[in-house]
C-alpha cells in the first residue's frame, strides 16, 4: 500500500520520546499517508503514559513481552508496517519540518530504492552543534567501495520491498546493524538518491547505545564481526531472516 511507515524502537527513552512524535505529527502531506510505529522493547521506565498521550490512528504501539534487542525490534515494526516505503526514526531524535515528503517525492522522481540526506547535530540541552559529517564525506567518497560508511542511520527511507529480496536486520548484531544493512543494500546494486537539505535532528547525550562501556570495550571485535558479515553476504545471504 502507497505510504510512509516510520517506526521507532523504544527502551527507556520515555523522557526523549515526546518529540519523536510530535515530529512525526507534524509532517502534513494529505496525498501520503503516514503511520507512527512505536515498538517498545520491554522499557523499565513505563513510557505507556507517555504514549497514551498521544493515541491515535496514526499511531500504533506495541509492547514487547521481553527485551529482544535494537534489531529485533527493528524487524518487529518493519513487520507490521502497512506502507511500502519505510523510515526508522530513533526514540531520541526528531524530523525536520517536511522531512518526510521532501525524501518521498525525491523518491519518486530519481526512481530510487533508498533516499538519504544531512542531519543536525543538537545537544542534550538543545543547543546546535552542525551538521553530522556523514553526508559530506557521502559526497567526498564517490567512488569509494565502503561508501556506505557515510550514511547516516537517522536519514534514511526506503522500500520495503528491499527487506523482501535482501532480509531484514541481523538480530545477532546488538550494534552497527545499522551499517551493516546500508552496505548489504549499496553493494546489492540498489538505487540510492539523496537530498540536500537536513532531514533529522540527532541528540547527542550521554545514555546513547553507542556510548555504552560494554560498546567501547568490544569496539574493535564488533567493527571486524561488522566487515566480516559485509564481506560474506556480498555473495550470499546466509544467516538472514527476510520478510
Amino acid at each position: 500500500m502507497n505510504g510512509i511507515s516510520v517506526i521507532t524502537t523504544l527502551f527507556n527513552y520515555k523522557h526523549y520520546i515526546g518529540d519523536c512524535i510530535r515530529s512525526v505529527i507534524d509532517q502534513v502531506d494529505p496525498e501520503v499517508p503516514v503511520e507512527h510505529i512505536i515498538v517498545d522493547d520491554c522499557s523499565k521506565d513505563n513510557p505507556k503514559k507517555i504514549l497514551d498521550k498521544y493515541a491515535s490512528d496514526q499511531l500504533r504501539c506495541f509492547f514487547l513481552p521481553k527485551n529482544m534487542g535494537y534489531s529485533a525490534a527493528k524487524n518487529y515494526g518493519i513487520r507490521k508496517s502497512r506502507y511500502d516505503t519505510l523510515v526508522m526514526l530513533d526514540a531520541d531524535d526528531w524530523l525536520t519540518e517536511n522531512s518526510l515528503y521532501i525524501r518521498y517525492k525525491r523518491m519518486e522522481k530519481k526512481g530510487a530504492d533508498m533516499i538519504h540526506g544531512p542531519v543536525h547535530l543538537i545537544s542534550r540541552q538543545g543547543n546546535r552543534i552542525g551538521l553530522s559529517p556523514l553526508f559530506k564525506g557521502w559526497n567526498k567518497n564517490k567512488d569509494s567501495h565502503k561508501r556506505w560508511k557515510y550514511i547516516h542511520a537517522q536519514s534514511v527511507m526506503l522500500k520495503k520491498k528491499i527487506h523482501s529480496e535482501i532480509g531484514l536486520y541481523d538480530e545477532a548484531m546488538r550494534c552497527k546493524s545499522d551499517r551493516e544493512m546500508w552496505a548489504r543494500i549499496f553493494n546489492r546494486g540498489y538505487g540510492i538518491g539523496t537530498v540536500a537539505k537536513p532531514v533529522a535532528w540527532y541528540r547527542i547525550h550521554p545514555d546513547q547505545m553507542h556510548k555504552s562501556r560494554w560498546k567501547r570495550r568490544n569496539n574493535k571485535k564488533l567493527t571486524k564481526d561488522l566487515h566480516a558479515r559485509i564481506e560474506r553476504r556480498k555473495k550470499d545471504l546466509e544467516g538472514v531472516d527476510m520478510l
